[in-house]
């Protein structure tokens, strides 16, 4: 099985794979491993031809792929093998590991210890490692703040004196080159040491203070208790006293509107009791509204 020597990622690549495949004729499949196992591929597969060969009463095909190779498939093979029911066994074919390139990625720092505070005294070192990928293999510079030399090329950059002069901002620089196009990406991150006297320390309340701030609370909230029960009930006795007098002054009204009328013709109020009922209003009703009628017809 034959490959292309240049491989980068994105590109794609072709893979053509040739072999006695018995008879009846048996199919080449194109596997994917890396580390013994195996990986996913997306390829297309075309077949250029398959021929028998009299000599050995067998078949004899070749077929070729096409697929577009990422940062995964560094250093892994590919794996032409032959399926058929009369195969003992494996029966394939692989290629040299592939040497994909791909610029660096994107580095993450890892502190350790992984503090977001370092104490003078306390801690005694800091290790700040730099990872990343990258084929060809990346190169490394540190910075610190905004100096311009860099002080340190290797992953792993280790404060070895804690002290406030050390704090500050530290900046990883990783690259590498293939193609002669240099590729590069950075990371920072923030490193604090403080002195043992610089932090600020945390207040604490007593359960004394603790405790007069809830009688303060009890209390004061009874007595909005209390304004509200008295605001409640002053509030219930005018409403009372506005239905009283609205009872009143009706009644008064209806006693105005009965002695006016009896003194108009006092056979209306024959029988009718002066309580002021419902009823009685009703039968003054129908009586003034036949002396009405009465007094038209003798007109």
């Amino acid at each position: 099985m034959t490959s292309t020597s240049i491989i980068t990622e994105g590109s794609n690549i072709a893979c053509v794979c040739s072999g006695d495949v018995g008879r009846p004729p048996g199919k080449l499949v194109f596997q994917k491993y890396r580390r013994d196992h195996i990986l996913p591929i997306d390829y297309t597969a075309n077949e250029t031809s398959i021929r028998s060969s009299p000599d050995s009463c067998s078949y004899y095909r070749t077929s070729n792929i096409t697929f577009k190779v990422t940062a995964k498939d560094n250093h892994s093979v590919l794996r032409c093998a032959v399926i058929s029911t009369l195969a003992e066994g494996n029966v394939y074919v692989e290629s040299q590991p592939l040497e994909v390139y791909f610029a660096v990625k994107m580095p993450t720092i890892i502190k350790y210890p992984n503090k977001t505070d370092y104490l003078v005294g306390l801690d005694t070192s800091i290790s700040l490692n730099c990872t990343t990928d990258g084929n060809p293999k990346p190169n490394y510079l540190w910075y610190k703040d905004n100096q311009i030399e860099a002080i340190s090329t290797r992953e792993t950059f280790t404060i070895a004196n804690v002290t406030t002069t050390n704090s500050g901002i530290y900046t990883c620089i990783v690259s590498n080159t293939f193609n002669d196009v240099i590729y590069t990406t950075r990371v920072q991150m923030h490193v604090c040491i403080t002195k043992e006297g610089n932090k600020t320390p945390i207040m604490k309340q007593s359960n004394s203070e603790n405790t007069a701030v809830i009688v303060v609370g009890t209390v004061c909230g009874s007595i909005i208790l209390v304004l509200c029960v008295i605001l409640l009930a002053v509030i219930q006795n005018r409403n009372k006293t506005l239905r009283c007098l609205l009872v009143r002054n009706r009644n008064d009204r209806s006693l105005d509107y009965v002695n006016t009328t009896q003194q108009q013709d006092p056979s209306l109020y024959e029988g009718v009791d002066h309580a002021l009922d419902v009823h009685n209003y009703e039968q003054l009703a129908r009586r003034e509204h036949l002396y009405n009628n009465a007094n038209l017809s003798n007109d």
